[in-house]
C-alpha cells in the first residue's frame, strides 16, 4: 500500500485527539473519499426524497406596554417655632416703645434747655452780675 506517511500520522493524530477508533476512522475516511471519487460530489443519478422540513422561526417581539404607577411625593416643608418670632416681635415692639419715649424725652429736654437759655439771657440782660453778684 501507498499511502503518504505524513497523511497516515495526521489521521492517527486526529483519532487520539477525538478518542475514535484509527482503523475503524481510516476505513471510513478511504471508503467516503472512494464514493466521492466514483460518484462525484453530488450524485447525479440518486434520488432526491422531499421530506416536509419543520422549521422554526424565532421572532423576537418588543411589546412595549404603558404603566401607570402612582408615586408618593414627598413635599419639604419648613416648619418654624412661632414662639421665637413673637418673642422677637414683642422685643421690637418694645425697642420701638422705648424710642418714641426717648424721643419724648428729648423734645422735652430741648424745650427746658432752651426756657432756661432764654431765664438765662434774660437775667444777663437786667443784672449784668454774675451769680456771685459782681
Amino acid at each position: 500500500m501507498m499511502i503518504n506517511q505524513e497523511l497516515l500520522n495526521e489521521i492517527k493524530e486526529f483519532c487520539n485527539l477525538n478518542e475514535l477508533d484509527y482503523e475503524k476512522e481510516l476505513n471510513r475516511v478511504i471508503q467516503s473519499a472512494f464514493t466521492t471519487l466514483k460518484y462525484g460530489a453530488t450524485p447525479i443519478s440518486a434520488k432526491r426524497e422531499n421530506k416536509p422540513v419543520e422549521v422554526i422561526k424565532t421572532v423576537e417581539v418588543e411589546k412595549i406596554v404603558e404603566v401607570i404607577k402612582e408615586v408618593p411625593v414627598e413635599k419639604i416643608v419648613k416648619v418654624s417655632d412661632d414662639t421665637k418670632i413673637n418673642e422677637l416681635f414683642e422685643e421690637i415692639r418694645d425697642l420701638k416703645f422705648e424710642i418714641t419715649n426717648k424721643n419724648i424725652e428729648i423734645e422735652s429736654r430741648k424745650k427746658s434747655r432752651a426756657k432756661l437759655e432764654k431765664e438765662l439771657k434774660e437775667c444777663e440782660e437786667n443784672n449784668k452780675k454774675d451769680i456771685y453778684g459782681e
